[in-house]
């Protein structure tokens, strides 16, 4: 008989990261990171501080020119003010209209099974008259994917995605999360923000979502392809990844559905969020671009 699972050893919390603690290695590799970031950039750190540059190196395993890659599309992202990165002057507060809509959880407690955090996407309260669309979505999650990478289990272990469709008809799938987007948004993941993500698993789709999927899964890599699993209406399938014990009711699983804790920590970020978009709007200026 294997041991009960003890919930309290697997509690998130983003509160655990600090670079003052970091090893002198570590803050070794972010001097050299940040050199090679100050050659394309000078006021580099306004845009991408240290303690993200070390997110960044432990997601590249420590190797600089790797971690410079990313850091630097990073960078791009915010003076391009692209939809993966966080928009100036504004924080997650400006967002809490998205939040509201209940359509994110991140799970109370990270995996048993394997130390990753666990986040559900669902309808929750969206509907296409809501006036909520895909680009507000994406730029809201860009808040809550830095605030869960301060937990620093959620850095070595990564997450995985649970996409729950249930409620939704095919023609509001095609609004809220389509197919043809799942490409972009682990391009996007994968290639510009340093969150390990295990795998995706989707539920409750109609089968007509599995055609149109088909039909994209042609634009993932193989490794991406690998990482997604369709498990239709079986969520008993999900507990093979994900230890029941820490999922919500509506996944079979032996919790309440509560996403409140983390929007009051996420809200009490905020006012540093906004600090750190106009640093970064002073750096886009200086580089003589408009904003």
């Amino acid at each position: 008989m294997t041991d009960p699972v003890v919930l309290s050893d697997f509690l998130v919390d983003t509160t655990t990261f600090t670079i003052d603690h970091e090893s002198e290695e570590t803050q070794d590799a972010v001097r050299k990171l940040r050199n090679k970031m100050e050659g394309i950039m000078e006021g580099s750190e306004a845009v991408v501080p240290d303690r993200e540059l070390v997110k960044t190196l432990r997601y590249k395993k420590f190797d600089v020119d790797k971690a410079f890659r990313m850091a630097a599309m990073t960078c791009r992202n915010a003076l391009a003010q692209n939809l993966a990165h966080m928009p100036f002057g504004k924080g997650p507060k400006d967002f809490g209209y998205v939040y509201a809509l209940r359509s994110f959880e991140l799970l109370r407690h990270r995996n048993p099974k394997d130390g990753s955090a666990v986040v559900v996407l669902r309808a929750g309260d969206w509907t296409p008259d809501s006036g909520v669309n895909y680009t507000q979505v994406l730029q809201g999650s860009t808040y809550i994917v830095d605030h869960m990478l301060e937990d620093d289990e959620i850095q070595k272990n990564g997450a995985r995605v649970i996409l729950d469709y249930k409620g939704l008809h095919l023609s509001w799938i095609l609004q809220f999360l389509p197919p043809h987007k799942i490409p972009s948004v682990l391009s996007n993941l994968q290639g510009g923000c340093p969150l390990k993500i295990r795998a995706i698993h989707i539920v409750n789709q109609p089968v007509t979502y599995n055609v149109a999927f088909a039909l994209a899964a042609p634009f993932l890599s193989k490794k991406n392809e690998a990482k997604i699993q369709l498990h239709g209406s079986q969520i008993e399938a999900l507990h093979e990844y994900i230890d029941r014990s820490i999922l919500p009711k509506d996944l079979l699983g032996e919790q309440e559905p509560h996403c409140e804790w983390f929007f009051q920590s996420l809200n009490s970020r905020h006012d540093e969020y906004v600090a750190r978009s106009e640093l970064a709007r002073k750096a886009n200026r200086a580089a003589g671009n408009e904003v």
